[in-house]
């Protein structure tokens, strides 16, 4: 029975030493964070081309709106053409620089620290 105690502690002693220890306390939850934040990138990518195809798209029809549509409203409302195209104009450019500022902050944003 002795031979088999002896056996244990050392066996005990042994797995004590391996025991792994942190570099500090927050570890595991910088890496946590760091994982989330690298799968919610790659998720984004996804979401990011679709939105840059809808901004483009958006873009080409809105200035084919701007060349074709204040002539036809023109026509049927009596407003003159020129404030109808600088109404449009203005919407158009104020959507487009939004648009583009999301896209700007989210390419500017900076990653997780610790990489």
């Amino acid at each position: 029975m002795n031979e088999f105690e002896d056996k244990d502690f050392e066996l005990g002693k042994a797995i004590s030493k391996s025991r792994l220890t942190m570099p500090n306390a927050s570890f595991e939850q910088q890496v946590m964070a760091r994982m989330q934040h690298q799968i919610q990138r790659k998720n984004n990518y996804k979401y990011i081309r679709y939105s840059l195809l809808c901004f483009a798209m958006f873009t080409l029809v809105g200035l084919a709106g701007n060349y074709l549509l204040p002539g036809y409203v023109a026509m049927l409302s009596g407003v003159p053409a020129k404030v109808l195209k600088l109404i449009f104009e203005a919407g158009f450019v104020f959507c487009l620089l939004i648009g583009a500022d999301h896209f700007i902050k989210y390419f500017k944003a900076k990653p997780l620290q610790g990489r």
